[in-house]
């Protein structure tokens, strides 16, 4: 439910009854890259940089993930798609 809320100078919404009501846990994004711990924290933890935490992650997906195979119907969809392009688009 939208519900326009006024906050006044250095006010805060996400501290307003109507957000903490209903604001549910999925829609509060964290990012898993980057990191907005301060630097003595960041350092703590692990102190890895977004490339470094970007590489380990696709090695994680990379090595464990099992893609579900198309239907037939997604398949032929995909072939008439291609089909219609090479008449269109490619010479002779």
């Amino acid at each position: 439910m939208a519900k326009e809320v006024r906050v006044g100078p250095r006010g805060n919404f996400l501290e307003e009854p109507h957000t903490l009501k209903y604001l549910r846990s999925s829609e509060h994004w964290q990012p898993k890259l980057s990191n907005r711990s301060v630097y003595e924290k960041w350092m703590e933890n692990d102190g890895k940089d977004v490339v470094e935490k970007a590489r380990e992650i696709s090695k994680r997906i990379l090595g464990h993930h099992q893609p579900k195979n198309l239907s037939e119907k997604v398949l032929s969809r995909l072939s008439q798609i291609i089909k219609d392009f090479e008449e269109k688009s490619l010479p002779g």
